[in-house]
């Protein structure tokens, strides 16, 4: 008899196991969480892109945004190091990010912005006719990034990731 409980206990939790799972998408892209509630606390630190539109390749990027409203943009994706651009960013709402280079130069879009729960996953979404989403994770830049700077103003020609 005590067999018969624990084979039926078992067969309770495959049965909830295999009932809460979520849709089934066909990719494993996270959904982005509902727009708003992002402050500039919450957004504040340094980030690095993990997912750019379903996995295309997009580069490497990493992104420190400060409490005082700038930027720091390290972009490898066209040179043999990395790219270093800065500038200011605004927070509309709590859910749109805007920016300009500091060569006054405003960001290629508009981005809904979105942070997970525990504050490690920023999700930007353009809001130009393309719509990409970037998915980015809280993570210090490294030194090797930061000491592998091709350029050290936003003055070039190059395309700017934001």
């Amino acid at each position: 008899m005590k067999h018969i409980k624990i084979w039926s206990l078992l067969a309770m939790a495959v049965v909830a196991m295999t009932s809460c799972g979520g849709g089934s998408d066909d990719n494993d892209t996270p959904n982005p969480p509902a727009g708003g509630g992002v402050t500039v606390e919450k957004l504040a630190g340094e980030w690095h892109l993990t997912l750019f539109d379903s996995n295309k390749q997009g580069g490497d990027v990493y992104i420190s945004f400060a409490a005082d409203g700038t930027f720091e943009l390290y972009q490898l994706a066209y040179n043999a190091g990395y790219d270093r651009y800065t500038g200011r960013f605004s927070l509309e709402n709590g859910s749109v990010l805007t920016g300009v280079y500091s060569d006054n130069t405003p960001w290629a879009t508009s981005y809904a912005c979105s942070i997970d729960a525990a504050g490690t996953t920023l999700i930007l979404t353009g809001q130009n006719s393309d719509g990409i989403i970037s998915y980015y994770t809280k993570s210090a830049i490294p030194d090797d990034v930061k000491n592998s700077i091709i350029t050290k103003a936003a003055a070039t020609d190059q395309t700017r990731w934001l």
